[in-house]
């Protein structure tokens, strides 16, 4: 609803949906530069008092994207065309990464033992 409610407002028929709009609140045919993306993601992280906001930027979102697919079951090759990646060994190290504590060899071990003791 939200989408369809910019794209009415800024007269967005094709083309980019983020587009760049300038300071009289004009809407540009221009795509967002990732300069811009930065600047957004900063402003709003620090709104929302997230620790470390000045540190976020783009690159955060992509590599939360490839983290939060892998985890919702979506293949590495999906994944990898969908952000567009050229280097598996980029997606797998955030992937990787991001389930370093979910699929732990000691938590496996200290949850069958849980299991064999309450079972």
């Amino acid at each position: 609803m939200a989408l369809k409610n910019w794209c009415e407002k800024a007269g967005i028929k094709s083309g980019f949906v983020f587009r760049s709009v300038n300071r009289h609140q004009q809407v540009s045919d221009a795509t967002l530069t990732p300069r811009s993306v930065n600047l957004i993601i900063k402003s709003v992280a620090t709104e929302c008092k997230l620790p470390d906001a000045e540190k976020l930027r783009g690159h955060s979102l992509r590599r939360g994207f490839a983290t939060c697919a892998s985890k919702s079951g979506a293949s590495f090759v999906t994944i990898m065309r969908y952000g567009r990646w050229r280097h598996e060994g980029t997606v797998l190290g955030y992937i990787e990464e991001g389930q370093q504590f979910e699929d732990n060899a000691v938590s496996i071990i200290l949850k069958r033992n849980v299991q064999q003791q309450t079972g």
